[in-house]
């Protein structure tokens, strides 16, 4: 993994930590959603940190670069959080209506 890489996952873990604690002080966010994002953030931070993580899981998944490793990890998180907010929503809207 790139040095590049390597600093860009820890400034992105270091602002988005700065952004979630931003947004529990403004009661943003409710605690169960910014303990998964902090959750995401220490996980950049870890593969920032110690780069033969992802290039471990890399070698097991049978992938190539650890930076697609880090990559291909963080989309299926994401589609996995928009999967969930996208179930609580419609229970949102039903109770909104009656």
């Amino acid at each position: 993994m790139s040095t590049a890489l390597r600093i860009l996952l820890l400034i992105g873990a270091i602002v988005m930590l700065l952004f979630v604690v931003k947004s529990i002080r403004k009661s943003r966010i409710q605690m169960k959603d910014a303990l998964v994002w902090m959750l995401i953030a220490l996980l950049i931070a870890i593969f920032g940190i110690f780069p033969s993580v992802p290039m471990w899981i890399a070698g097991i998944l049978g992938i190539d670069s650890a930076a697609n490793m880090v990559f291909l990890i963080f989309i299926a998180i994401l589609l996995l959080c928009i999967f969930l907010w996208h179930s609580v929503f419609p229970c949102l809207r039903t109770s909104a209506r009656h």
